[in-house]
């Protein structure tokens, strides 16, 4: 078990304003381990205010809308 190969898939599932879904799936050849999501939010920080969720910049927008996923 510890000795096999796995296969990672990872999707952009969709793309807001400040918030990016990222889609996890872990292959063994053609058989699906285990599946997972991930919300992460474009944030700046703050000293006294803290974490404030900020538009996702238009560079990296640009570089991630061509990934995500239409299906």
């Amino acid at each position: 078990m510890f000795e096999d190969e796995l296969a990672v898939e990872i999707t952009v599932e969709r793309m807001g304003r400040s918030s990016l879904t990222l889609g996890y799936e872990f292959r063994r050849g053609q058989q699906l381990i285990a599946n997972g999501r991930v919300k992460t939010v474009c944030c700046r920080v703050a000293h006294e205010a803290g974490l404030t969720a900020i538009e996702i910049p238009e560079p990296l927008r640009g570089r991630l809308g061509e990934l995500v996923d239409t299906e």
